[in-house]
């Protein structure tokens, strides 16, 4: 798996979340370390998958699928054909991940972690 690297928001990223086009997220807990630590925040596209599926190494946001209050931020490890993907976070011994629920429709995603806010 490729690893993903985020930059930091520029200017027109900001301006972008300012006109409600990207979303603000805060990582919680630890299953996304050391790519994303606790209480950074992201901004999130959710509008990235309208017209392109989403890559392996990507990083979203989706609803946990047995808590539909909690947002949760995984990495993509793959995507099946029929619109599923197989969702891992980097800290593999802290993350509640598609090793316990299993695959989730791509309809479920959230967005697409875009970059950090500083």
């Amino acid at each position: 798996m490729r690893s993903i690297v985020l930059p930091h928001a520029t200017t027109t990223d900001i301006c972008l979340w300012l006109l409600r086009r990207y979303r603000r997220f805060r990582v919680q807990g630890n299953s996304m370390t050391p790519t994303l630590q606790p209480h950074q925040e992201v901004l999130i596209n959710p509008r990235a998958y309208r017209r392109a599926l989403p890559v392996p190494g990507e990083i979203v946001v989706v609803p946990h699928p047995h808590q539909a209050n909690l947002l949760i931020v995984k990495r993509i490890l793959f995507v099946e054909s029929d619109g599923r993907c197989y969702l891992q976070g980097d800290n593999a011994n802290e993350s509640t991940d598609s090793r316990q629920f299993g695959l989730v429709p791509l309809s479920q995603i959230a967005g697409k972690v875009h970059c950090l806010l500083p």
